[in-house]
């Protein structure tokens, strides 16, 4: 019996013994197979994609529609105003290539061409006769209006983009050339900085005929709130033109004798005749709204407008030896010829404006009344004079719908000026697909220029006339 319980303990613990050896075989395998699993995933996340990337590569793409790009249109407007009335917007001209881009010209560039001397940027007037609005004193020396560009016609973009323009044309050398550029550009809170800047130097054609400009505006806008906004304008305008007294004949034109324009003969052979014409402004205009200006609501407003503005004007003809017979009964010096004066103005205009907008950028109906002072200080070789200009002036704006606008302004004279007055009115009416039609009065009493008035020639006087203020009345329909 011993013997059999010896031999039942001993085979009770070689079954443990054995269940230890095959939990611990089971437990390895487990181990192992969990490292395959492992290295399988490896395996499959390592060569899926090369695998993939394969299969991108062996068959044909499969084509498929392009996908259609609908371009935005720029529909943002490009505008500009002016300070005179920052209300009222006006389109920006592009510069594509249309009529404006290939006529280089300034005196192509108008509606009816005006007439220069025959060379690019001399002295112009207009070749159909117009009358010029305008009030109280005025020089008489217009040959370079064309070219100007005053304090207040200086435009500010009205945009969150900077707008920039630049042109340039070259003529035979470097001696012909007109450019110019504008920037216009607001800043954070409103604020504006723009500047236009022209030049024009032509050499000609003919002998000692060169033309000379040079203007440049640079305008400060600057809003404060909704209700005040100001604008500081500097304006510097400088025109030289040198004059020969044109040709002597024009017989020699076609002949053997005749080699080209420089050759050709000129009445100021001496070449010191020369005509500089200076202007410098400075200009200062302030708005103050007594209320929101939203769109919709009547807006009333007070402005007020200070500019000083310094003018010279120099004709001189230093050598006169050649000259004489040119000048008939002007030579009054034979040493030389000079004709000098200088202007010193200050300007100031306060109006009391009331108007609606049912669109921005458009004012509808529009009512200002005010007025203005001028003192002038003027030296006219050789005596000085000051003076003063008082007018009461209006304005009016009436656009019912977008097809009737009438805009009217006025001026009256007081004191000296008493018996002075300005009416400017015009009207449009559309007519659909006919078009529009346009009236335009005017009508002035003002008193004639200096240069009818007097001139002096050398610091001698020439001539002094005692001229009643004229009356002129123009009447046009389009």
């Amino acid at each position: 019996m011993k013997v059999a319980s010896c031999k039942w303990q001993v085979a009770r613990i070689e079954l443990q013994v054995a269940r230890q050896v095959a939990s611990c075989k089971l437990q390895v395998a487990s181990n192992k197979l969990q490292g395959a699993s492992r290295l399988l995933q490896l395996c499959l996340l390592v060569l899926f994609p090369l695998n993939f990337m394969q299969a991108q590569e062996i068959p044909a793409p499969i084509p498929t529609p392009e996908p259609q790009v609908f371009l935005a249109r720029d529909t943002s407007p490009m505008a500009y105003i002016l300070a005179a009335e920052p209300e009222r917007s006006y389109p920006m001209v592009d510069t594509l290539a249309d009529w404006r881009f290939r006529v280089y010209d300034p005196a192509r560039k108008q509606v009816i061409d005006w007439g220069t001397l025959g060379n690019f940027g001399s002295s112009a007037r207009p070749l159909y006769f117009m009358t010029r609005p305008r009030s109280g004193f005025d020089a008489g020396f217009h040959s370079f209006d064309l070219y100007r560009q005053e304090a207040d016609q200086l435009r500010y973009a009205r945009h969150s983009n900077s707008y920039n323009e630049v042109y340039f044309s070259q003529g035979r050398n470097q001696k012909e050339i007109e450019s110019g550029a504008v920037f216009s550009r607001t800043f954070q809170k409103g604020a504006n900085l723009s500047f236009d800047y022209a030049s024009i130097n032509n050499l000609g054609q003919y002998r000692y005929q060169r033309d000379k400009h040079n203007r440049i505006s640079v305008g400060l806008w600057l809003p404060f709130g909704k209700r005040y906004e100001m604008f500081a304008v500097y304006n510097k305008q400088v025109f030289r033109q040198q004059e020969n007294g044109g040709i002597t004949t024009d017989t020699i034109f076609g002949t053997d004798d005749f080699s080209g324009a420089i050759s050709a003969p000129i009445n100021l052979s001496d070449e010191q005749a020369l005509t500089r014409d200076d202007k410098q402004v400075i200009h200062l205009q302030q708005h103050l709204k007594f209320n929101r200006g939203d769109v919709g609501k009547q807006v009333y407003r007070a402005s007020l407008a200070t500019s000083w503005t310094t003018r010279k004007f120099k004709f001189s003809d230093a050598d006169m030896r050649a000259d004489t017979a040119f000048y008939d009964t002007f030579l009054v010096d034979r040493r030389g010829l000079r004709h000098y004066w200088e202007l010193r103005q200050l300007d100031n205009r306060f109006e009391i404006t009331t108007f609606k907008s049912k669109v921005p950028g458009r004012p509808a109906n529009m009512l200002s009344l005010g007025a203005r002072h001028a003192l002038l200080l003027l030296h006219q070789e050789p005596g000085d004079s000051t003076f003063s200009n008082v007018f009461l002036t209006g304005r009016l704006g009436i656009a019912p719908t977008d097809n009737i606008e009438i805009v009217a302004r006025g001026e009256l004279g007081m004191l000296n000026n008493f018996g002075e007055y300005l009416v400017d009115a015009s009207a449009r009416v559309g007519l659909g697909k006919v078009g529009y039609l346009r009236g335009n009065l005017l009508s002035q009493r003002t008193p004639p220029s200096m240069l009818h008035h007097k001139l002096y020639v050398s610091k001698q006087l020439f001539w002094d006339n005692d001229f009643e203020k004229p009356v002129e009345t123009t009447l046009s329909a389009s």
